[in-house]
């Protein structure tokens, strides 16, 4: 019962606060902020470093490879010997 009260108020509160958001937006104005320097200097630094460790090759992938090399050389071994 609560799992299907929720999913009938939740998109009913979302109609509701469209409005009120978009008052709040116009009310504030659509100027934009400055950047904070920290912010940009932690970007600087973390992109460049996710970047690099998500270009490794994970040590899971590098196994499965392994793994598959060993089998199809067995089997080209089985199959020559036919």
């Amino acid at each position: 019962m609560p799992l299907l009260l929720a999913l009938l108020l939740i998109p009913l509160l979302v109609i509701v606060l469209i409005p009120v958001s978009l008052v709040a937006r116009i009310r504030r104005g659509t100027m934009r902020r400055q950047a904070r320097g920290w912010v940009v200097k932690a970007n600087a630094i973390v992109l460049p470093t996710s970047s690099a460790h998500h270009a490794q090759p994970s040590p899971r992938r590098k196994a499965m490879t392994a793994i598959q090399e060993i089998w199809r050389r067995v089997m080209s071994g089985v199959l020559q010997s036919i």
